[in-house]
């Protein structure tokens, strides 16, 4: 019994423990204090809703003309995870991705441990991954299924590492389900590894999932997809540099390459308020250990697709090393800048890396909490300050509304309020009111996704409408109304 205890608890499952409590106190008190939204939270809260009670999950929650939630993004892993919304319900998503990245944090030991047999770089690996900024980004704002991709990333490696075929393909079909850009990235993945892993039978097996993995791609987003949609069209194709689908963006990447690769670093929103949001992200990348890749310049291939849909989309948000969208950057530096690093012969130098990359890695982090010209949400991060224990908005008042709500009733709720009333049937975000039994909202606080002068219009317009809407909670400014002849 004791050798059992021993054996559990070594470095990297410590080491796991805490980083679990860590992104926890980073993300948790956000939900708790209001701070998520119906965009992404409380649309895949409905989604998991949909799924449990073994329904295709849509995009009403924040569109008037609502299409199956599949054509916006292609994440059928929701599906695996709803049936713990019966126990955890909007705080499902949350605790699944602490847990998927303290997962990858594991996967990133082991993959460096089979594959080099190094303690120190092992270790060294892990807390490159647990430490590095973008896992405090996405931690900040919400959930997304691309951080789950991430997070399986190195256990595909370590089965690589270990040729266990069975669990390789595994972990192959739950990245590529996680999100449709998966599938182009796994392709690259794909590729890249077959330089790594020498075995002529894994090596036909990665060429095999490079080809599934384009032909997925493809085939979800060129024709599945706008099959599902209102539109017709993949409704993620955002990128005017390239063209107006992907058929005119491979032209254009072939045709003028030296255009693509220039836009990879200037501002070509012509927002001046863009101008330094992708130097910042490039100087983040290299610094935090993007520059070890330049030694193992196979891994740098691995993210090409990443690369290329952050900064040629049009949506200058995406540049930058906000929420989400660097998230795939952690598993590829540190498995690949572990791997740079073991390169190097004389042991001294090899440890000297070793420090300097995890140095750099915590260095940027700390910017990250300090001083962005990217939107990060400094309180929803600032795990250290009191900010981020405390909110400005009326907590008890808010909770004793939303009790008033019955459970089956359909809700249209303002933004920051519905990732908490999201888990039934008709969840809607104000000023969406649709078929909603309860309307509430806060007449102070943000008003997304409308200015403040249209929030508080339509606001007075419900409020003095009592012959369609009963308020029966007002407090602190905070509303709710009972629709008239509501089923209770």
């Amino acid at each position: 019994m004791i050798i059992a205890r021993k054996n559990f608890f070594t470095t990297p499952v410590l080491l796991s423990l805490l980083f679990a409590i860590i992104y926890s106190l980073v993300s948790l008190p956000n939900h708790y204090f209001f701070r998520t939204a119906t965009l992404d939270l409380g649309l895949y809260t409905n989604a998991l809703f949909d799924y449990a009670h073994l329904k295709l999950a849509d995009t009403s929650p924040f569109k008037e003309h609502s299409a199956i939630l599949l054509s916006d993004h292609f994440d059928p892993i929701l599906i695996l995870f709803s049936p713990l919304s019966w126990l955890f319900k909007s705080w499902t998503l949350l605790l699944v991705q602490i847990l998927a990245l303290v997962f990858g944090g594991q996967g990133v030991y082991r993959f460096l441990m089979e594959r080099f047999s190094n303690r120190n770089i092992s270790i060294t690996g892990m807390l490159v991954f647990y430490l590095h900024y973008s896992m405090f980004s996405a931690l900040s704002f919400d959930y997304h299924s691309n951080v789950i991709a991430a997070s399986m990333v190195p256990w595909f490696f370590l089965f690589l590492q270990k040729e266990e075929a069975k669990r390789f393909w595994l972990f192959f079909i739950l990245i590529l389900i996680c999100k449709e850009n998966m599938a182009l990235w796994l392709f690259f993945i794909c590729l890249g590894s077959m330089f790594l892993f020498h075995k002529t039978t894994v090596k036909k097996q990665l060429f095999l999932m490079a080809t599934i993995s384009l032909f997925y791609f493809f085939t979800i987003t060129a024709w599945l997809m706008p099959l599902l949609s209102n539109e017709q069209a993949y409704v993620q194709f955002k990128y005017s540099v390239l063209g107006s689908n992907f058929k005119e963006a491979f032209a254009t990447i072939i045709s003028e390459p030296v255009k693509i690769f220039k836009t990879l670093f200037i501002n070509h929103s012509g927002r001046h308020f863009g101008d330094y949001t992708k130097a910042e992200s490039w100087i983040f990348f290299l610094v935090s250990g993007g520059v070890f890749l330049l030694y193992r310049p196979i891994w740098l291939f691995m993210l090409i697709p990443i690369f290329l849909q952050k900064y040629l989309h049009n949506n200058i948000s995406m540049w930058g090393v906000n929420d989400q969208y660097s998230i795939e950057f952690a598993p590829i530096i540190a498995c690949g800048g572990m791997d740079a690093v073991s390169k190097i012969e004389r042991k001294k130098i090899q440890k000297i890396a070793s420090i300097g990359l995890l140095i750099l890695t915590c260095a940027i982090t700390i910017r990250l909490m300090d001083r962005t010209s990217a939107r990060v949400p400094k309180t929803n991060v600032r795990l250290y300050q009191s900010a981020h224990w405390k909110s400005d908005l009326p907590l008890a008042d808010i909770r004793e509304m939303l009790s008033l709500i019955p459970e089956q009733a359909g809700v249209s709720s303002h933004s920051i309020i519905h990732p908490h009333v999201a888990w039934r049937d008709k969840a809607y975000m104000f000023p969406m009111l649709k078929d909603a039994d309860y309307v509430c909202f806060i007449r102070k606080a943000n008003p997304y996704p409308l200015s403040m002068e249209e929030f508080l219009v339509l606001a007075d317009k419900i409020e003095t409408s009592p012959d369609v809407w009963e308020l029966i909670f007002s407090k602190n400014d905070l509303r709710l109304f009972k629709r008239v002849n509501a089923v209770r």
